[in-house]
């Protein structure tokens, strides 16, 4: 089994002794986008990694690690799904590019209001990568309005017809990805050789 980015690490425990799998991670893609049309564009000390919540914090610092940037988080307690209670951000963006890094994006609304408060704290630019753009209910809406500049997902989920109207939204293919993946498992190589930067 080959899967990109669980939302929880601890799934693949459920496959334990039933068959092999594999957790691929995109990071290379955002790393190196963020270096080609980011970095090369500003001055890389003005860059800002941050983390939407406690459990993105381990790869928001290793991306922050390998931009050699720093990193901040946004600490939200939610009343029910899809509904954030109080948000409060940890780290300086005064002035700084922040990207805020996901694992997925559904309805967008929580994306959109951490945006909101990277803006009031300082922040000069906002963007946003996730691997899984699930877009769901008003997540169009909600994002067009927001005050992100740019939107990176990847293509693990088709993006529908509204979606893709959205100007803020761009996609990454991880077909290369994928294609190495299978070529190495049919010839017995190495997997986490591919994540070596």
């Amino acid at each position: 089994v080959i899967t990109y980015d669980l939302h929880a690490g601890q799934i693949a425990g459920f496959f334990d002794n039933k068959c092999p799998l594999d957790n691929l991670y995109n990071e290379i893609y955002f790393i190196k986008y963020i270096n080609e049309l980011i970095i090369t564009e500003n001055r890389g000390n003005d860059i800002i990694i941050v983390a939407p919540d406690e459990g993105g914090m381990k790869t928001a610092t290793r991306i922050a690690n390998k931009l050699n940037c720093e990193v901040a988080s946004i600490y939200k307690q939610r009343e029910r799904a899809n509904e954030v209670a109080t948000m409060k951000l940890m780290g300086e963006v005064t002035n700084k590019i922040a990207i805020i890094v996901d694992d997925m994006i559904d309805t967008g609304g929580t994306l959109a209001k951490a945006a909101e408060a990277l803006k009031e704290h300082g922040a000069r630019n906002v963007y946003a990568y996730a691997t899984h753009a699930i877009f769901s209910g008003k997540a169009a809406e909600n994002l067009e309005a927001s005050v992100i500049d740019e939107i990176i997902v990847t293509d693990s989920i088709p993006l529908c017809e509204k979606m893709q109207k959205v100007s803020k939204v761009k996609q990454l293919t991880l077909s290369d990805m994928l294609a190495e993946t299978i070529r190495r498992i049919s010839n017995e190589e190495s997997i986490s050789a591919m994540f070596d930067y």
